[in-house]
């Protein structure tokens, strides 16, 4: 045989150390794309609670000084979550219509929770605020809101209590993440109305 010329028999496979090679390069990949989704979930789901809570202190504080009822409503052709009030009409007689709160944004739930995944409840009851805006009329009490997102044996949950302008938040994946705030207190009836707080 001739230098530079194949033999006729030289086989087309791949060797065991190619093989090895392929398939370690390929885990190596894999592991690193499952990081990056894993982290992008983790971050999406940080800034859903965030918007979220943001949400609902502007909510708290409409329902506290606004003329007009104020409501959280779910548009269930984007998947968004939005803050909206009555705006009254143009012309006198006319019917009052529904519009977005242009003081917080619309807040787009992500792709991997359903929207069976969203469950809203006011005073403990299921309320679907993709039919009708869960309310609070002016000078009325607000309901106590809760709003639990779950996906994947996780949820988080946010609720805003009737007199308070901040949502606790709890997730199922962080073990004792509930910030329990404190308890009101008559310091007049305890005797304590003296003392420095």
């Amino acid at each position: 045989m001739r230098p530079g010329e194949r033999s006729q028999h030289a086989r087309s496979g791949f060797t065991l150390i190619e093989t090895i090679v392929a398939v370690t390069v390929l885990a190596v990949i894999v592991s690193m794309m499952a990081v990056r989704i894993t982290g992008t979930r983790d971050k999406q789901i940080s800034l859903l609670s965030d918007q979220l809570s943001d949400l609902l202190m502007v909510y708290a504080m409409r329902s506290e000084h606004s003329p007009s009822p104020i409501g959280i409503s779910l548009d269930r052709e984007r998947m968004t979550i939005s803050l909206v009030r009555r705006i009254p009409s143009e012309f006198e007689g006319g019917d009052m219509t529904w519009g977005r709160d242009p003081a917080v944004p619309a807040i787009p739930l992500p792709s991997f929770i359903e929207e069976q995944g969203l469950e809203v409840l006011a005073d403990g009851s299921w309320t679907d605020i993709g039919e009708w805006p869960l309310l609070t009329m002016p000078g009325e009490d607000r309901p106590e809101i809760e709003i639990n997102l779950s996906w994947d044996e996780r949820t988080i949950s946010h609720r805003l209590p009737p007199h308070s302008m901040y949502a606790i938040i709890r997730d199922s994946a962080v073990p004792d993440s509930e910030i329990i705030p404190r308890e009101q207190q008559d310091l007049d009836a305890t005797g304590l109305w003296q003392s420095d707080w």
